[in-house]
């Protein structure tokens, strides 16, 4: 489990870097096949929110949703990029959620950052940034998982 920490860890903190390339795979988002249940990657993940983020939202068997606030600059940088608010300040978000499927368990795991708008809508921005195509590679590895394309 100590493990995998660092992986999502470093992965929760890329987030935060976005260079944006359209040739990159967005990394943020992953379905990830599993033979038996992935509780050593619930169990890490669970360890990353508690050290790294404001808020567990949801957590359960199947699911984690942790979410944290991003530094006050790059807050700031977000809700003037994205016209957003200061009523409702941009959130870094870390979802993870499992459901079964013939022959064992998908998990989505989904990093990005939500802005909240002036507008009352949200956008969703999702890192396409070499490392953290690189780092979720690492960590889907790492738990027992291989990627299902897409």
């Amino acid at each position: 489990m100590r493990i995998l920490w660092l992986p999502i860890a470093a992965f929760f903190l890329l987030t935060a870097c976005d260079t944006p390339s359209d040739t990159e795979r967005p990394a943020s988002k992953r379905q990830i096949y599993f033979t038996e249940f992935p509780s050593d990657l619930y169990a890490a993940a669970e360890a990353s929110c508690r050290d790294n983020a404001d808020m567990i939202r949801s957590s359960s068997k199947s699911q984690l949703i942790c979410e944290a606030h991003p530094p006050p600059q790059i807050a700031a940088n977000l809700i003037a990029a994205h016209q957003g608010t200061l009523d409702d300040l941009p959130l870094y978000v870390m979802s993870l959620n499992t459901k079964e499927s013939p022959g064992g368990f998908i998990t989505t795991l989904d990093f990005h950052t939500r802005v909240p708008r002036e507008d009352g809508k949200a956008i969703l921005i999702r890192t396409r940034d070499p490392r953290a195509n690189r780092a979720m590679e690492r960590l889907i590895r790492m738990s027992g998982g291989r990627s299902v394309p897409g």
